[in-house]
């Protein structure tokens, strides 16, 4: 786009949002069974922790798949004034203003 200058490319590296999603469902396995096993030892306190625990880890990971937070080139712009902000939001979202300088993804 005329008017738009790059400072600075980052790509998404590949397979991030699998590993994540793979994280969070061990630390909910792991949790549930130390949870499990903390009710059986009558230990409420602790399983009341570990379900908590691996509830986040469940909630981490379905959010991680719905809403991917690496999956997109995000660049570091600086924007001339001869560029209409209407039209740069509706190419781009805008995910950080620092000064000058906007950190954006493709639509």
């Amino acid at each position: 786009m005329a008017g738009v200058t790059i400072l600075q490319t980052v790509t998404p590296i590949a397979g991030v949002t699998v590993l994540i999603f793979g994280l969070c469902l061990a630390v909910f396995f792991i949790c549930a069974v130390i949870a499990i096993w903390c009710y059986c030892d009558d230990s409420v306190k602790g399983g009341i922790v570990f379900t908590i625990i691996a509830v986040l880890g469940v909630i981490t990971a379905i959010l991680n798949i719905f809403h991917p937070m690496y999956d997109k080139t995000q660049y570091q712009v600086i924007i001339d004034d001869s560029v209409s902000m209407a039209e740069f939001t509706q190419r781009y979202n805008i995910i950080e203003q620092e000064g000058i300088t906007y950190w954006v993804t493709e639509k």
